[in-house]
């Protein structure tokens, strides 16, 4: 028992320390991906005001948002597809420093897209479309998009010979990948439960 306690506790540590030693040396993208992702949640609100004052529940369907009386676990498995699918094109884009530019779209992409969807949800529903974007969507989603972005930045200092730093096995990407999607899974479940809490009529899936 003890011996598998150490090496839980290595395994967290090893990435603890990847995770510090990213940002370290890599303050300069992240500085970037933050800008990208202002930019983009900015560019979302004003997008929506513009363009979709005018919105009726009849356009629903339109955007990224799910009618809760269709079944809680169909929203909640659509709302977990959509994250993993988004984790696994960033794990790819790692794999070489080529790709950043692919992986600074999709991040602005799915930025935008948070920002445009939870305007409207307010814009459709009025204070209660408020109180599901401020208090459960949006610090749901933009957690979600930080763990994907350090994620992305963690793996990007693995080399393409899989070690990381400081010589740690290729391992580590793997233990990287597996910690972000449990990761994604208990954001999805605690929004999910915010959401019954709340008597949620909408939910923002993206």
């Amino acid at each position: 028992m003890q011996i598998k306690s150490r090496r839980k506790n290595n395994i967290f540590f090893n990435i603890k320390n990847l995770i510090c030693d990213c940002f370290y040396q890599s303050k300069i993208k992240f500085f970037i991906i933050g800008f990208v992702v202002l930019v983009a949640l900015l560019t979302g609100i004003i997008v929506a005001i513009k363009c979709y004052s005018g919105s009726t529940l009849a356009d629903l369907g339109r955007y990224g948002l799910v009618d809760m009386s269709n079944g809680m676990t169909s929203s909640f498995f659509s709302r977990l597809m959509s994250m993993i699918f988004v984790m696994l094109l960033l794990f790819g884009f790692s794999y070489t420093k080529f790709c950043m530019p692919l992986a600074l779209i999709l991040i602005a992409y799915r930025t935008y897209l948070i920002g445009l969807n939870l305007t409207i949800m307010f814009i459709l529903f009025g204070l209660p479309g408020m109180i599901v974007s401020l208090l459960i969507a949006l610090p749901c989603q933009l957690i979600a998009l930080a763990i994907m972005c350090v994620f992305y930045l963690c793996q990007c200092n693995c080399t393409k010979e899989f070690s990381c730093c400081h010589g740690a096995k290729g391992g580590q990407k793997l233990q990287l990948l597996i910690l972000g999607l449990i990761c994604l899974v208990l954001i999805c479940l605690i929004e999910t439960l915010l959401l019954v809490l709340l008597s949620a009529k909408v939910i923002l899936v993206i």
